[in-house]
């Protein structure tokens, strides 16, 4: 068997592994990517299928009554439950996970159905909520791969935040603020902190996985878009917010970091864990002070405080051997680089001048940053900054 894969390859003539070791591991590659196009085919047929349904349903909708309507509906879904379920006892995982996502879409059209016919004065979140409520027993029993966790945690954060935006309005002025920032910060550590836990892991290990990652992603997306509303928040006089309140959020999240190490005996163990904990509190702490500071916002502060945060980022992805997220990291502080260039010379960025100089100045930050990202990959976690 050849060996297809260019590390594996570098992997051979360094002497890391053996011919033998490399024909293995492509094997068990080629036979873990050989199922993906059936699965990608298998969905599609049934994402077809129910439009086809849906489509002829539709062009004779006036005249189906409403009790057939909402009949139908329910043993479709009773008999997409039912399917899922048989596919999971004969071991069919491409099945099951086709059927589990056509089931969680199916409750929501039943769901916009009833509410159409009856007429019913609920609002979009209320039915979101129902929506994730009733199908989480479904997708806790049969929701084992990615293909259906993913596009349940995108619903359930897609109705945390419709939610939250459609009662905002009603809220208390008091409330507003430790509601949203709580979203912002205190949410994504408890989701990690799942992603962690170990009965979950193994029960549900993509759930956990999946869980993890959101709250990584919704860290470094809340304290990055802190730092960028920093440079237009003002100074306390003029703030509708109090600084009391985010010195609140605070403690709250730096309460649960020192319980999360007094459990972990302030990890003394060399797991990589404390690294993954200095992000999430590094995280955190940026997307609070801001709002807490009685400095007024300064787009120079703003920029080297993103800057800095993410090279911190790309640090701890080097520690920890992520090095996509290192280049990641790269490209976001070559962007933010390029945005501080155009807002101190705008004026300049009008006139042909400007945008020669904005094209070589971006073209240089391009070079360096391919040059650094080849210097740490080649380095991976030995490499040093």
């Amino acid at each position: 068997m050849g060996v297809k894969h260019k590390k594996l390859k570098e992997w051979i003539a360094a002497g890391l592994i053996t011919q033998v070791q490399a024909d293995a591991i492509q094997s068990h590659e080629d036979t873990k990517k050989s199922g993906h196009f059936g699965r990608g085919l298998i969905n599609l047929s049934i994402f077809a299928i129910l439009v086809g349904i849906l489509s002829i349903i539709a062009s004779n909708w006036h005249e189906i009554p409403s009790s057939v309507k909402i009949g139908v509906h329910v043993l479709l879904n009773l008999g997409m439950g039912f399917f899922a379920f048989y596919a999971d006892q004969k071991n069919r995982d491409v099945w099951r996970d086709g059927a589990t996502l056509a089931f969680f879409g199916l409750t929501m059209t039943l769901i916009i159905l009833i509410g159409q016919i009856y007429q019913l004065t609920g609002t979009v979140g209320g039915a979101l909520l129902l929506w994730v409520v009733a199908t989480l027993p479904f997708m806790a029993l049969l929701g084992r791969t990615y293909g259906t966790v993913i596009p349940w945690m995108m619903a359930v954060l897609a109705t945390i935040g419709y939610l939250f935006f459609e009662n905002v309005e009603s809220l208390p002025e008091s409330l507003r603020f430790y509601i949203g920032f709580g979203l912002a910060t205190l949410l994504p550590l408890v989701l990690a902190l799942l992603g962690q836990w170990n009965l979950l892991q193994k029960l549900k290990p993509a759930l956990a996985d999946v869980c993890l990652k959101t709250g990584i992603l919704w860290l470094a997306f809340s304290a990055s878009a802190s730092l960028i509303v920093w440079q237009g928040i003002p100074d306390i006089p003029s703030r509708d917010f109090a600084p009391h309140q985010a010195l609140i959020i605070l403690l709250v999240g730096l309460a649960g970091f020192a319980g999360h190490a007094a459990y972990h005996k302030f990890y003394k163990s060399a797991d990589g864990r404390q690294y993954g904990v200095a992000f999430a509190l590094v995280s955190f702490l940026l997307t609070v002070l801001p709002f807490l500071l009685i400095i007024p916002g300064s787009d120079v502060l703003s920029a080297i405080a993103f800057i800095a945060y993410w090279v911190f980022v790309g640090w701890i992805a080097q520690m920890l051997g992520h090095m996509r997220i290192v280049s990641l990291a790269i490209v976001i502080i070559a962007i933010r680089i390029f945005v501080v260039y155009i807002e101190l010379f705008k004026d300049l960025i009008t006139t042909g001048v400007g945008l020669i100089s904005a094209g070589v100045v971006m073209l240089g930050l391009i070079y360096t940053a391919r040059k650094l990202n080849m210097y740490l990959t080649k380095g991976g976690k030995n490499a040093k900054i």
